[in-house]
């Protein structure tokens, strides 16, 4: 998969190649930010891992919640600009340039209920992944990893818990059909999406945002999505798009008999040639990309939500 061309009326979102000024200064300070967020991140998935059932999310406090944006920047700072209202819209602030923002003028989400907001391009969800040898993954993945694997047809693929946390959203092409592995540590939710939605495929990446509802997954937060094609919001626990011109359409989960959540060695003992999602994978943001008609909303047919099964009751 290549990133789409430019089309009339796509973003476009180009850096000077001249000197930067004042925003290297902001650049740099979010690239740090973003370096403590990776380690602290890095830290809780190890403990995570060496730990699954004890492991606790840290408690927010609400008085110093963190959203990108507002007027210091600090990584406590509470952002009174978390919405944007303008010619009659809202806007949910998603990113130092204005045309990242979220149009939720229309959304079923209880906007103060948001957490976080570290920018749509936060984090690196993936859109050309890199795969690896079962052999070459058995190097560095233990028997007991937990593992999202998918079989269709006669390609079998592992996308290892410990990578999607970083990434929290793999897009790729599964025997031919293109399909979204998803993981957020918070709510310990994880499965295997189908990318296409009335004959048009998606491009999903993470929001920044994370939200909760009290009688929706045990209360527990859990990451908002959004697809690059209507720059619509999903958030899976309730199992639909909740903002943007998709609004109430089903996110599809992929056929429950073509993916499981698993470990590694009940993968590779099952398939040695399994191909397995590579470490260390990053990639250049698009600066721009095709869009979707709104008519597409209206033209897709909404369904029955697709709510993900609990940890280990997938088949």
């Amino acid at each position: 998969m290549t990133a789409p061309a430019s089309e009339p009326g796509n973003h476009e979102r180009q850096s000077p190649s001249s000197a930067c000024g004042k925003d290297c200064g902001s650049r740099r300070r979010r690239g740090i930010l973003f370096g403590i967020l990776g380690v602290a991140l890095a830290a809780l998935a190890v403990q995570y891992l060496r730990d699954p059932e004890s492991f606790r999310w840290p408690e927010e406090d609400a008085s110093e919640a963190f959203f990108a944006g507002g007027s210091g920047g600090g990584s406590h700072t509470k952002n009174t600009e978390k919405i944007i209202e303008k010619e009659g819209r809202r806007l949910l602030w998603a990113g130092a340039d204005e045309a990242m923002h979220f149009d939720v003028t229309q959304t079923a989400l209880k906007l103060e209920r948001l957490h976080y907001g570290l920018g749509r391009e936060a984090f690196p969800a993936l859109i050309q992944p890199r795969f690896v040898t079962a052999k070459a993954a058995s190097q560095w993945l233990p028997a007991d990893a937990r593992v999202l694997a998918v079989k269709i047809g006669d390609e079998h693929k592992v996308y290892p818990v410990a990578l999607l946390i970083r990434h929290e959203v793999v897009n790729d092409v599964v025997g031919g059909q293109p399909v979204f592995a998803a993981y957020c540590i918070l709510a310990d939710l994880g499965a295997v999406y189908d990318r296409k939605l009335g004959g048009h495929t998606l491009t999903f990446g993470v929001s920044g945002y994370t939200y909760s509802e009290a009688d929706i997954w045990s209360g527990l937060d859990a990451f908002v999505l959004w697809d690059r094609e209507t720059e619509s919001l999903w958030w899976p626990p309730s199992g639909v798009a909740v903002s943007g011109s998709l609004k109430d359409q089903s996110l599809r989960l992929l056929a429950t008999n073509l993916w499981q959540q698993t470990t590694w060695g009940k993968v590779s003992a099952q398939n040695p040639n399994v191909l397995v999602l590579d470490q260390g994978q990053d990639f250049a943001r698009p600066t721009n990309w095709a869009r979707l008609p709104p008519e597409l909303g209206r033209a897709a047919s909404a369904g029955l939500n697709a709510i993900a099964p609990r940890w280990g009751q997938n088949p």
